[in-house]
């Protein structure tokens, strides 16, 4: 994953491992505002990352994301 960054063309990035799917049709769209919003705001779009919630595949449990993005919240999980 970390050597297609290098090769990556577009404004934004989006990390997914196999197998991983969207929980909801919309995600894209809701995302696609979101960042409008942070753009219109002022937020430095170069250092912005979003993170959200994890829903398992096999059982479709949501697993609330952690509230403040740390050093090792990067380390234990991929944001997006």
């Amino acid at each position: 994953m970390n050597q297609a960054v290098a090769h990556a063309e577009g404004e934004f990035l989006l990390f997914l491992n196999c197998g991983d799917v969207f929980p909801e049709e919309d995600v894209l769209e809701r995302t696609r505002k979101v960042i409008e919003e942070e753009r219109a705001a002022g937020t430095d779009m170069e250092r912005l990352v979003l993170y959200g919630d994890t829903c398992s595949g096999k059982n479709y449990v949501t697993i609330a994301s952690a509230p403040v993005i740390t050093g090792f919240t990067c380390y234990r999980n991929i944001p997006c």
